[in-house]
């Protein structure tokens, strides 16, 4: 997982009213961070108990899970569980806490499951307070971070802080606990934020970035100050697999680039050197984008230095944490069609189909679950817990089994229990085994033999604790997403399991599959493959082999796609490459592309760019990835970027182009305008396209909008179906604070209309005013809007890049998360309520539905005078404060979103959202593009890996290709798919895909085997003068529909998948 903790709090109204009432400045910011029953964690968590600490009651228990919204999985998959109490040695005063909390145990993946009440003192008044807490309702899922705060925990003279976790439901679990101080005199009595307090750079994953020392050059780099951008990547974590105290990590800076071009001949730069050194020694690492280097046991902080092509220069760092491998708590095994009691040995017959880690050996007995394992009520199965019993001393300790069926225990070697017979009967015994001090390896195995509901309880000795090598955990396959695919091989399957990892391979049969995506390089539960060539009609057996051992099989089937008749090849498989000229060399002629858009005609791009420019780029068709012609229309103004290309669905009386244009870093020596020139400088253009001049400006559409001082402007575009435009307006600040340490932010406040989504009312026609004016420039943090037909639509978007308006009517955006060094977080109004980033920031972006009125957690003091909300900083998952949370985090950077609307591959990804991942200009840097599936209502599916491309922004064209700008890279990456559609006219897909209900417009039909004289039904209705424009498409024009009617189109009569049209209300 990437960088990023969120922050859902339980007290919502309590907390939020308290966090207004108490913003008092910390006495010297102190800060204290522990990772609850686990060892030190990133982020500035110190291990469980640091000094001045004490805990009474619960034990440790690791997950080992990766946790979704935090980059500290390691922080947030161990715990404390049971019913147990933290005491602090404090002096008097008030302190803020914030209690992380994740849940991680199988049976509990559902609301209600877990439930319990935090509670937080001196002993003598309780004066933080969460009641009835569910881990998994706080967060919104399974395996996701949350945090409970209490903003004003009194002590008195006491001088004790104490915190109880009280379980109601199911053992309290807690991940981690954050204490600063909050009024002066307040602190605390021992040396305990050395390490695990502070808020160094590890909680927000970089640490410092230095400025370039390049010389900018007048005319050049659009206005961007910072030009390199050293990206060394997350926290990178690894495990020591051969206990030698030291692994060997692989780093990558291909994330790394620069914003600058020469506006002149309108190349881009590239990074030229990189430099990876160790913080602590100065040490060189390596001086290519990838290195590999050996890291010894704990964490190290390695900086990148990064120099591009005019000599600028930019650094950050990251931390590498090799770690033992030990966890708490046991690691279970389940095996089925077994007719004996199991082996001790692991590696032993049959190979486990299923794993997962437990807190404590108690299973079944109508109550406890068997850790996610299914089905357990059927017999035949068997289950082998592995862990290590650590005693304080050697001599006699007992263990206690209950159990209702064969079962065993061994000790090393040694059986202590052995019952390979028992009967169905219940039945508990004790005994003793000689234990050495320490860990002492144990293995308890169970047949369920018989149709009950099956109990297995182990105790161990008092005072031991249980812990698992998670570094020599066996590989378990439980999933693929596809159980078949075509012959030729090509085709991307996940798998899905546990322990893959050191030295994974994955066969198909006796072939090797080529690993693409090993879950994002740290996950050990996911692995996405290539399937090799295979022969149809054979199904293969799937495993993987790591040096731990070779895992269950499961089958995939090798079946012919594509053949004859009406029939089409099913199995999802792409290729990557990219537009071409009609030479076949790599199309470049468009530089620094930013955003991508279809035009009305079905076949033309525009394409906006840095150099200020929309360009048109004309396609000979939608298969072949040729360009016909293009051309550039004129320019914006000077120092002035496109970000934002969009066609309105509605305007049906020419070819037309919205796109959004802005001044960007203002404040720039180069550029020179001052803040009540340039904080209000976007604008929304309209080309006409045509003639011999490409494109004609028409106008301005809209004036006024907001540009941060640094590279937030308006981005994405997206229409209403009652065609109103929806446009992104980015935020001045980092994390909504405007103060010492927000240089590289463009020290700007925010504006009426920053850090939103906005809504300009277009379908007002010639009444609509877009000339947004403002009572006074002087200030943005005071000023109002006093006219302009735009408004906020939702807030608290920091830089969203992507907007979509989906087929399902839901509206997607992905919104960038902050960066470190950039400025702090605002926990409040007060000119003091703020935070530094470190530890309380969140780098991760996010996936956003889009709702009118919510508010989204990045502030903005301007609207917060009559929005209270907008006072504080919220993390993606939180839901306090009144805050909507986020669907989902991605990776940083992640800001192309397109729906398929394609029918290709006979209609399975129809309906599904994309996302791309910005690729800087490193040779060889491909990004990848990830996917989910949309459920009613809006919410989504999981989202994983689907390809290995990627870009700034994307599109998916008709034929179910998708487009992608590489805009250091300089051209425009492409994946195809691989689709044969067998001898019938199918129809792939419309452009446009939306328009008015009164028809008379021509649409794009892109297909196969449409024949000479096609005949095209758009529901009952016939789409009329037909033209067919090449072996892969036809234009007809639409016949009248319903408002906001879905319809299928079909040419003679071919098959439909879904919908493929949609008729607005206007």
């Amino acid at each position: 997982m990437a960088p990023l903790h969120p922050t859902a709090v339980a007290t919502a109204a309590t907390a939020f009213a308290l966090a207004i009432a108490t913003a008092v400045t910390p006495a010297a910011g102190a800060v204290l961070r522990w990772n609850a029953g686990g060892g030190a964690a990133g982020g500035g968590f110190g291990a469980d108990v640091p000094p001045g600490v004490t805990v009474s009651g619960g034990w440790a228990y690791q997950s080992g899970k990766a946790i979704d919204g935090t980059r500290l999985d390691s922080m947030y998959a161990s715990h404390r569980a049971g019913k147990f109490g933290y005491t602090v040695s404090v002096k008097p005063g008030t302190y803020a806490l914030r209690l992380h909390v994740a849940e991680t145990w199988a049976p509990n993946y559902k609301r209600g499951a877990r439930v319990q009440t935090l509670l937080a003192g001196d002993g003598v008044s309780i004066t933080g307070r969460a009641t009835r807490v569910d881990p998994y309702a706080l967060a919104g899922g399974k395996e996701r971070a949350a945090v409970v705060s209490m903003p004003a925990v009194k002590v008195g003279s006491s001088g004790k802080l104490i915190i109880q976790c009280v379980s109601i439901v199911q053992n309290c679990l807690l991940s981690g606990v954050t204490i600063s101080t909050r009024s002066s005199g307040a602190g605390f009595l021992s040396d305990q934020t050395g390490g695990g307090g502070g808020g160094g750079s590890g909680g927000g994953g970089n640490g410092s970035s230095s400025g370039g020392k390049g010389n900018p050059g007048k005319e050049n780099n659009g206005g961007f100050d910072h030009r390199s951008h050293a990206v060394p990547g997350a926290a990178y974590a690894a495990l020591d697999f051969d206990g030698n105290g030291q692994e060997v990590v692989e780093l990558d800076g291909g994330g790394s680039h620069t914003h600058y071009f020469d506006a002149v001949s309108g190349k881009g730069g590239k990074i030229v050197k990189y430099e990876w050194t160790n913080v602590a020694t100065g040490a060189v690492l390596g001086r290519t984008q990838k290195i590999s280097a050996t890291f010894p046991l704990g964490t190290t902080t390695v900086k990148l230095t990064v120099t591009d092509t005019t000599g600028d220069v930019a650094s950050d760092t990251t931390t590498v944490t090799v770690s033992s491998g030990a966890a708490g708590g046991w690691w279970c095994y389940w095996m089925r069609g077994i007719s004996r009691l199991p082996p001790r040995w692991v590696t032993a017959a049959p190979r486990p189909i299923y794993a997962a880690p437990s807190a404590a050996v108690r299973f079944g007995d109508g109550k406890y679950g068997w850790a996610g394992f299914s089905n357990p009520w059927v017999k035949g199965w068997g289950v082998r817990c592995v862990g290590f019993v650590t005693v304080p001393k050697t001599g006699k300790h007992s263990f206690t089994i209950k159990a209702n069926g064969p079962v065993g225990l061994y000790v090393g070697t040694k059986a202590v229990v052995l019952k390979p017979s028992a009967g169905p009967a219940t039945v508990t015994s004790t005994e003793t085994a000689t234990l050495a001090a320490g860990a002492n390896l144990v293995t308890v195995v169970h047949w369920h033999k018989y149709n009950n509901l099956g109990i297995l309880e182990v105790t161990t000795p008092a005072g031991s604790t249980v812990s698992h090598a998670s570094q020599k955990l066996l590989p378990v396959v439980t999933a693929l997403s596809k159980t078949s695919g075509d012959p030729s091989g090509g085709s991307t399957i996940k798998l899905s399991g546990s322990g893959f990892f050191n030295g994974e391979k994955v066969f198909f049969g006796s072939k090797q599959a080529t690993i693409i995506n090993d879950g994002g390089g740290t996950s050990s539960d996911s692995i996405y493959v290539k399937t090799p060539a295979g022969k149809a009609g054979f199904t293969v057996s799937v495993k993987v082999h790591t040096k731990n051992g070779i895992s269950n099989a499961l089958k995939y089937t090798y079946v012919g796609g594509g053949g004859s008749g009406s029939a089409g090849s099913k199995d999802v498989k792409y290729v990557s490459t990219h537009l071409k000229n009609k030479s076949g060399t790599k199309f470049t002629s468009v530089p620094l592309a930013t955003s991508i858009a279809l035009g009305a005609d079905g076949l033309t791009y525009y394409v906006g760019s840095l150099t200020g420019n929309v360009y048109a780029v004309r396609m000979i068709n939608h298969y072949s990835m040729t360009v016909g012609s293009y051309c550039k229309g004129p320019w914006s103004g000077k120092h002035r970027v496109i970000t934002g290309v969009s066609v309105n669905p509605a305007r049906t009386d020419g070819n037309f182009v919205y796109a959004s244009s802005s001044v960007i870093n203002y404040r720039n020596p180069s550029i020179g305008l001052s803040i009540p020139e340039g904080w209000a400088n976007g604008r929304i253009e309209l080309y006409a396209v045509g003639g011999p001049n490409c494109m004609t400006k028409v106008k301005d559409v809209i004036t006024g909008l907001p540009v941060s001082a640094h590279d937030h402007t308006i981005n994405g575009m997206a229409w209403t179906n009652d065609g109103n435009l929806l446009l992104h307006a980015g935020s001045s600040t980092n994390a909504g604070y405007n103060g010492p340490g927000s240089e590289k932010s463009g020290y700007v406040d925010e504006s009426p209309l920053s850090a939103a989504t906005l809504i300009a009312y277009i379908s007002k026609g010639s009444s609509f005013d877009g000339h947004i004016k403002y009572n006074q420039m002087s200030n943005p943090t005071t000023a109002k809007q006093t006219s302009g037909d735009v408004a906020v639509y939702s807030s608290g978007v920091r830089n969203a890049y992507g907007i979509l308006r989906h087929s399902s009517g839901a509206v997607y955006a992905l919104d960038n998360g902050g960066n470190n060094g950039y400025g702090d977080v605002r926990t409040g109004c007060g000119a003091t309520a703020h935070v530094p980033w470190s530890g309380a920031g969140n780098p991760k972006d996010s996936l956003l539905l889009l709702k009118k009125g919510a508010y989204y957690g990045h502030p903005n003091l301007n609207r917060a005078r009559t929005d209270a909300r907008q006072c504080v900083y919220r993390q993606p998952s939180d839901a306090s404060g009144g805050r909507t949370p986020a669907l989902a985090t991605v990776s940083p950077s992640t800001n192309g979103i397109t729906e398929m609307r394609s029918s290709v591959f006979d209609g399975a990804l129809k309906g599904d959202l994309f996302f791309t991942k910005y690729v800087g200009g490193a040779a060889g840097a491909t990004g990848f593009m990830s996917t989910t599936t949309v459920k009613k209502g809006g919410g989504i599916g999981g989202i994983s890996f689907f390809f290995q491309s990627g870009g700034l922004s994307v599109t998916a064209n008709p034929m179910g290709a998708f487009i992608m700008t590489r805009t250091q890279q300089g051209f425009f990456a492409a994946a195809t798919p691989v689709y044969s559609p067998g001898s019938g006219p199918k129809v792939m897909g419309l452009a446009p895909h939306r328009g008015p209900m009164k028809g008379g417009y021509r649409v794009y039909v892109a297909g196969y085997n449409f024949g000479s004289k096609p005949t095209v039904k758009v529901g009952a209705k016939t789409c009329t003068a037909v033209k067919v424009v090449s072996k892969y498409g036809l234009t007809c024009t639409m016949p009248a529909g319903a408002a906001n009617a879905k319809v299928a189109v079909s040419v003679n009569g071919s098959p439909t998948y879904g919908f493929d049209f949609e008729y607005m209300s206007v």
